[in-house]
């Protein structure tokens, strides 16, 4: 965990009135999102607590925490690891995010705004460049953008919540994938006909289509669930 030092103070510069557990939780969760703590990889307490040069209460406080979200698993006796990936886990993420996502598109499309639909249209247009230049990191992150601003534009603070809850886990999957890509080639074509038909739906303000493209978007995520380990 080289650097974890420079990253957590620069965030408790950026935030004075975190605590130091939460700053340390924010700091861990991050590296494991981004995969520089990649699954199975072990968190010492002690060794952390003099980098750090903190006690091992905010460790043990941010470990805990992360432990609750699923992040690491601490089996007694034992140092907290890292969580593995699993296809339970992505298809359980997946069942989530076409129950939070296609209600919030069928919302958004009763109240998106032209400004929000000039920021989708943005968006198809990376799409196509991410496809042009088979630039799986550009599309993760056009598709993650795209369906953020949908849930947004529900204006629903129950489905935003929700959805937030899901999103770190999701950040973790889309990470993952796209080291496999990078390293494997693509494993399928950048489908930004599904993005189409749901910017058409929302700009006609077809609800009911909007939540079917929608679901049929998600639903296409399932084809990667064989580049997962297929381990809990």
């Amino acid at each position: 965990m080289t650097g974890i030092n420079d990253l957590l103070n620069q965030l408790l510069d950026q935030n004075p009135f975190l605590s130091y557990s939460e700053a340390l939780c924010t700091c861990l969760r991050n590296e494991i999102i981004l995969l520089h703590l990649k699954p199975g990889d072990t968190i010492n307490e002690s060794k952390l607590s003099s980098q750090l040069n903190i006690s091992r209460s905010p460790i043990k406080m941010a470990l805990d925490t992360l432990v609750s979200e699923g992040f690491i698993v601490r089996p007694k006796g034992k140092m907290a690891v890292v969580s593995n990936l699993s296809q339970k886990d992505y298809h359980d993420i997946m069942e989530a995010r076409i129950a939070i996502e296609s209600q919030a598109a069928y919302l958004a499309a009763k109240k998106i705004t032209d400004k929000e639909l000039s920021q989708l249209k943005i968006l198809l247009k990376k799409f196509d460049l991410s496809a042009k230049n088979s630039d799986s990191s550009l599309f993760e992150q056009c598709d993650f953008h795209f369906h953020k601003i949908i849930v947004q534009t529900a204006r629903n603070p129950y489905l935003l919540n929700m959805h937030q809850l899901i999103e770190p886990k999701l950040c973790r999957y889309r990470n993952y994938l796209v080291t496999v890509y990078s390293e494997h080639g693509p494993r399928y074509g950048t489908p930004t006909h599904h993005h189409i038909a749901v910017y058409n739906a929302l700009s006609s303000h077809f609800s009911s289509i909007a939540q079917d493209e929608m679901i049929k978007d998600i639903s296409r995520m399932n084809r990667n669930i064989g580049l997962i380990p297929d381990s809990e």
